[in-house]
């Protein structure tokens, strides 16, 4: 049975495509940095190690915390002369203050994906990526808290993808011909799904850690379906029937939903249609507020459907979780950076991870800057 709609706001014209070029990902130089002669000035606020680092000017909307900004940068000019692999360090304004990072991808033609955890103001802040340099360290601390985080930028282990939250969820395709392979994303690579068997998944994990029982909790992720079907799973830990309580993101040739349900209650607000969002970039949110009695779908940073869940029971199931279903609606087309927190979020966080790695505006890189 379906809640009672609250909030209805989809709008056609809302939706953009958004690919990936070699201008930066998730942030603007404003012009290339191979024109922009380098700031030899000396500052005293320097990184000790470091000889050189870009400024980076970030304009957030809202107060976040503890945000995971992506550093993203595509055949960096700077990075590929004096970067040296590990050695990126993101800094608060101060330059000196490293900020916990992962590091996912570093190659020696300027192309990064780096992340790091802010905590964000509403304006313009600035914070530095050093390099050319000693080597950092990826923090344990930077996605704690988080119940996944699978970045599917993986590309030395093919049959697998990592889990970079502190739960450590290895997802595992079920063989050679049925791992998606490895495409250029939204941030680095992403995973390209044939729509016949294709999947990465895990059995329910004995700690519970993926399932979310009575509790608020959010997933989001970045799609780009071809529809191989009406229905399309692009996220799975049931949510389907009366048999599969939990919860799913469902595409396809007609209708994208959000769905979850608790053996008895089925609710599943609508992202948008098929001729709205199929063939281009999406980012999709779907988030459950226990304490509100809402469900919210969201597309391209914006919510797009709110349903009531008032008697909703839980959402606990002792099935598999997948990222692309191999079975009953696999899915077709290519998926990235897909999430799962354990709390509702708010809509200004949703909103600034989509425009972090959509708006070239959200982040602006410097030009480079020598010690």
């Amino acid at each position: 049975m379906r809640g009672a709609a609250l909030v209805v706001a989809l709008c056609g014209c809302g939706f953009t495509s958004h690919g990936t070029s070699d201008a930066a990902i998730g942030g603007s130089d404003g012009g290339d940095p191979r024109d922009a002669p380098a700031d030899t000035t000396t500052t005293s606020n320097w990184l000790t190690g470091y000889h050189y680092r870009k400024p980076i000017t970030v304009t957030a909307a809202a107060a976040l915390v503890d945000f995971p900004l992506g550093v993203l940068r595509v055949k960096d000019h700077d990075l590929a002369a004096h970067a040296n692999g590990d050695d990126l360090v993101v800094t608060g304004a101060d330059g000196v203050t490293p900020l916990d990072r992962e590091l996912v991808t570093s190659l020696v033609d300027g192309t990064i994906e780096l992340w790091i955890r802010v905590s964000l103001q509403p304006g313009a802040q600035t914070f530095y990526l050093h390099y050319g340099g000693v080597s950092g360290a990826d923090s344990h601390a930077m996605w704690s808290g988080m119940t996944g985080v699978w970045h599917l930028s993986d590309t030395m282990a093919m049959g697998t993808v990592a889990d970079s939250s502190p739960h450590a969820h290895t997802l595992a395709s079920a063989g050679p011909m049925q791992t998606p392979m490895s495409k250029p994303g939204v941030a680095g690579n992403a995973r390209n799904y044939d729509g016949v068997d294709d999947s990465f998944g895990i059995g329910d994990p004995s700690d519970g850690s993926l399932d979310v029982g009575t509790s608020s909790f959010s997933f989001t992720l970045w799609v780009k379906s071809t529809a191989a079907g009406t229905f399309d799973t692009a996220l799975w830990k049931g949510g389907t029937s009366t048999a599969e309580p939990g919860y799913c993101l469902i595409t396809g040739t007609q209708f994208w939903n959000v769905k979850i349900h608790d053996g008895t209650t089925y609710v599943d607000p609508l992202v948008g249609t098929a001729a709205q969002l199929a063939n281009q970039w999406v980012h999709v949110a779907g988030v459950v507020d226990r304490t509100a009695q809402t469900f919210t779908a969201y597309a391209q940073g914006a919510p797009t459907q709110a349903l009531s869940i008032a008697g909703l029971g839980s959402l606990d199931n002792n099935l598999a979780f997948d990222i692309g279903r191999p079975t009953n609606g696999a899915f077709k087309g290519l998926l990235d950076e897909v999430r799962i927190y354990p709390r509702a979020l708010p809509p200004e966080w949703i909103a600034a991870e989509y425009a972090n790695l959509a708006s070239p505006s959200f982040a602006v890189f410097g030009a480079e800057e020598m010690h």
